[in-house]
């Protein structure tokens, strides 16, 4: 498919001749259609493990084990029966009645939100955190608590949207997660505080948080929340793709209404003219 555009793009391309403005745009399309490709293999997508506390112990690549999920609530899964059994100790034995009745909710409108969903997009924000580093060096500038959103779906630029993990975020946020969530969500906030706690006040961070919220339904919207670790932090292993800098270390998502965070305000992590493009409210970040 990726073959046939590019020789129909090449055929168009030569009728423009003389009119750079017209065929730098093309370009610029044809290169957010090849990104875009790249998560329509599934072998591509990145394999999730809901226990966050597996990533230190991971004995070298287990991308080729068959993953465990929740017989009951279909809503969680793992590398092995080891991190089920410490998830379900930890977080998983208080939310797994409720996340059973909320999928059973959601098949019922036709409008579930399944474990391909949640790896695609997964994969999709960690592909725009990383295509988006390759041109900002943007977590070299960031303060250690600063929690990146990122427009995905449109070409990587030097400029990106950032709020600080602050009370006022913390709490907004939680005003909004499940409360059966909210232990899971507690824990992601800990890993990623923890691990940035020793940084220096420039350089490489630790631990990155990215969120994402898209449109679910017409008053609803889904918001992902990942966890990346550099891929150092087991010796290279779990690595997306080759050449992959980091590993998911975590993910949570969960529904809400549209606009339900009063009081949240995205900004550019610097002032150029060029950032003020990216200063759309974050229900547009889809």
């Amino acid at each position: 498919m990726r073959e046939a555009f590019t020789a129909h793009l090449t055929e168009k391309l030569s009728l423009l001749r003389g009119n750079e403005p017209g065929i730098q745009e093309i370009r610029m399309h044809a290169a957010e259609v090849e990104r875009a490709s790249r998560y329509l293999d599934k072998s591509t997508w990145v394999r999730i493990c809901d226990n966050a506390k597996h990533l230190p112990q991971l004995p070298g690549d287990r991308e080729d084990m068959p993953q465990k999920m929740c017989s009951r609530c279909h809503s969680v899964v793992y590398y092995s029966s080891e991190c089920q059994r410490e998830d379900w100790n930890a977080l998983h034995r208080q939310e797994c009645s409720h996340l059973a009745k909320s999928r059973r909710q959601q098949k019922r409108t036709g409008h579930w939100y399944s474990q391909n969903n949640r790896r695609f997009q997964a994969t999709q924000l960690w592909h725009a955190y990383e295509d988006h580093l390759e041109v900002s060096n943007v977590d070299n500038r960031l303060a250690s608590n600063a929690i990146v959103r990122i427009p995905v779906g449109r070409p990587p630029c030097r400029e990106s949207m950032s709020t600080s993990l602050s009370k006022e975020y913390i709490e907004n946020t939680r005003d909004v997660v499940p409360s059966y969530l909210q232990s899971r969500f507690k824990e992601m906030l800990s890993f990623f505080v923890k691990a940035n706690a020793p940084r220096r006040a420039e350089g490489p961070r630790s631990a990155i948080l990215v969120d994402r919220r898209l449109p679910l339904l017409k008053d609803s919207q889904i918001n992902i929340l990942i966890l990346l670790r550099p891929s150092s932090v087991d010796g290279g292993a779990r690595r997306r793709r080759e050449g992959s800098k980091f590993l998911l270390q975590g993910i949570l998502a969960y529904p809400s209404r549209t606009n339900q965070f009063p009081g949240v305000h995205e900004r550019p992590n610097n002032g150029s003219a060029n950032s003020q493009l990216l200063a759309e409210p974050s229900s547009r970040y889809v």
